[in-house]
C-alpha cells in the first residue's frame, strides 16, 4: 500500500477531541474528516478509514486531532485508479445515460454537476421502504424503474455513472447528523445516523465529496432522518 505520508499532508490549525465508542465487536471507527489518531488505539488506512487494531468489545475513549485544512496528494496511484473504475457487467441503460451526459460535459466536474441535476429533476424520492429491485441490472431498475430508495441507492448509482464515464469514484459510508448536547459540548451518533455518499477523483484537486441524496431529499441532510421520513414508520 502507498504510505500515508505520501497521501495526506497534515496542515493548518487543529482541534483535539475524544471519540467515545460503545462496544460493537467490530474494528471500524468514525471521526471528523480529516482526523489524525493521537495514540495507537486507532489507525488511519490509505482510504482514510479509521480502524481499531483490536475488536471493540468494551467502551473506549480515543483521542484525535482534527485538521480541517488538510489536503490529499493530487496524484492518483495507477492501481487505485484502476480499482475505482471497475464496473460489473450489465446495466446498459445507465451506461447509455453516462455516455449521453458525457457528450456535453467533457470536464469531470461539470459531468458530476450534470449527474447531480439528473437526480434532482427526474422524479426520484427518498424512502427506507423501497421496492425490491429486479433482475441482474438492478441499477437500471432503480434509475429507470422504481426511482425510490435511500442513500445507498443514490450513492451506488452515482458511483456507477461516474465510473461509466471514465471518472474514478467510490462510495463512502459513515454518519451524518447526530444529537448535540450543549450542556456537555458533545455529539451523540446512533446507527440511524448512518449515511452513504460519494467521492470522485478530480485531477489537480484529489478526492471530492458529493452527496446525490441531497438532490432528492435535502431535508435528510439539513434536518435529519426523521424529517425526511415523515409518514413512514
Amino acid at each position: 500500500a502507498t504510505p500515508l505520508k505520501q497521501l495526506i499532508h497534515w496542515q493548518g490549525p487543529s482541534s483535539t477531541y475524544r471519540l467515545i465508542v460503545e462496544p460493537s465487536n467490530q474494528h471500524w471507527l468514525y471521526s471528523l474528516d480529516l482526523s489524525r489518531p493521537d495514540n495507537d488505539d486507532a489507525l488511519l488506512t490509505p482510504v482514510m478509514s479509521l480502524y481499531s487494531p483490536k475488536l471493540l468489545q468494551q467502551k473506549k475513549q480515543i483521542p484525535l486531532s482534527y485538521f480541517p485544512q488538510t489536503t490529499f496528494s493530487s496524484q492518483l496511484n495507477p492501481y487505485v485508479r484502476q480499482i475505482n473504475l471497475q464496473l460489473p457487467q450489465g446495466n446498459p441503460q445507465v451506461r447509455a445515460l453516462a455516455a449521453e451526459l458525457r457528450l456535453n460535459n467533457s470536464d469531470d466536474r461539470k459531468f458530476a454537476q450534470a449527474t447531480m441535476r439528473y437526480f434532482a429533476s427526474h422524479g426520484f424520492s427518498y424512502t427506507l421502504e423501497p421496492p425490491t429491485l429486479q433482475g441482474s441490472d438492478q441499477i437500471d431498475d432503480f434509475m429507470f424503474g422504481s426511482r425510490r430508495g435511500f442513500c445507498a441507492h443514490f450513492a451506488s448509482s452515482f458511483t456507477f455513472l461516474m465510473r461509466a464515464a471514465g471518472i474514478p469514484a467510490r462510495m463512502v459510508t459513515g454518519y451524518l447528523g447526530g444529537e448535540y448536547h450543549a450542556d456537555g459540548n458533545y455529539l451523540s451518533l446512533y446507527q440511524f445516523d448512518a449515511h452513504a455518499w460519494v467521492e470522485y477523483w478530480q485531477e489537480g484537486r484529489g478526492w471530492v465529496s458529493v452527496d446525490p441524496t441531497f438532490q432528492v431529499a435535502p431535508e435528510r441532510i439539513d434536518m435529519g432522518l426523521e424529517e425526511a421520513l415523515v409518514g413512514e414508520q
